[in-house]
């Protein structure tokens, strides 16, 4: 690393963050990458977001949170920076509605799953669901927003403990459950693709629970 200048560093710290968060599960040493990556350059929204999530897997949400919002006002119309600021307000408790959203962000998927995640944490499963469908409608649909859907759609079957124990689906949430397989349709897209071993693991559970609750397994 000796013949990379200041930017070139700061960029080799980002990615070995980024694919640590994706693959390991040493939380603390993803947080410290981030972080050693925005001390030696933020003059990028990516970079100055790489901070805000840093202190986030910290768990230092007031910091990441005055970080995010110093970097918002260096790059007021990056998507990286405003989600990894909402992210943080989010888990700090800050509720999310959709007049929140920027206009320049508002067809992009992430918007529209952060939405989802505050609704989720604010017991709202059913509005949960229907932003993660709209996020799934944007061009920039990830594997993520499919294991939203996933995830939300098996919350609202499972709630009912008769469903539980006699795979009982109504029809109306039948329906969600085909919808939610349906994103998945394309296995080696969506899934036998995807690099997080944890992320990929929690699908094929849900995957499981869905075909069963259908009686396809």
């Amino acid at each position: 690393m000796n013949d990379f200048d200041v930017h070139q560093r700061a960029l080799w710290y980002w990615l070995r963050g980024m694919a640590r968060w994706h693959i390991d599960t040493d939380i603390s040493a993803t947080a410290d990458d981030l972080i050693k990556a925005a001390d030696l350059s933020d003059d990028e929204d990516k970079l100055a977001a790489a901070r805000v999530r840093g202190l986030f897997l910290k768990q230092q949400l007031d910091e990441a949170i005055i970080a995010g919002e110093a970097a918002m006002e260096r790059f007021p119309e990056s998507l990286v920076v405003w989600a990894a600021t909402v992210n943080a307000r989010i888990v700090r408790g800050q509720r999310l509605t959709v007049a929140d959203i920027p206009r320049e962000h508002v067809d992009q998927s992430i918007a529209w799953q952060l939405l989802a995640a505050s609704q989720e944490l604010g017991g709202d499963v059913v509005g949960a669901f229907e932003s993660a469908r709209t996020a799934l409608t944007k061009n920039d649909a990830t594997f993520f927003t499919r294991e939203a859907l996933l995830r939300y759609a098996l919350q609202q079957v499972s709630e009912d403990g008769l469903t539980l124990a006699y795979r009982i689906v109504p029809v109306d949430k039948r329906v969600l459950l085909e919808e939610a397989i349906a994103a998945f349709a394309d296995r080696s897209k969506w899934l036998w693709s995807v690099q997080s071993p944890t992320a990929q693991a929690a699908v094929l559970t849900h995957l499981s629970c869905y075909l069963r609750f259908l009686r396809k397994a």
